[in-house]
């Protein structure tokens, strides 16, 4: 089957999509650490960037780190 071109653009835009979110979630991630942020802790474990969270809820993870900056 040849790949349609609306889903071939599909596919080009998620990687794009996928690699840019890696970079700014592992700029955050370095940000977090380098101020003492324990990413394997319970609170923010599943909000970063190994976490489910960060794909799957995105709205939660933003503000679950928020939180944790804010509480500190």
């Amino acid at each position: 089957m040849i790949i349609p071109k609306e889903i071939d653009e599909k596919l080009k835009r998620r990687t794009e999509l996928a690699n840019e979110l890696m970079s700014v979630g592992s700029e955050i991630d370095d940000w977090l650490m380098q101020n003492g942020f324990d990413l394997e802790s319970p609170d923010l474990k599943d909000a970063t960037l190994t976490g489910a969270m960060v794909y799957c809820e995105p709205f939660n993870a933003e503000e679950v780190v928020r939180e944790a900056i804010e509480h500190r």
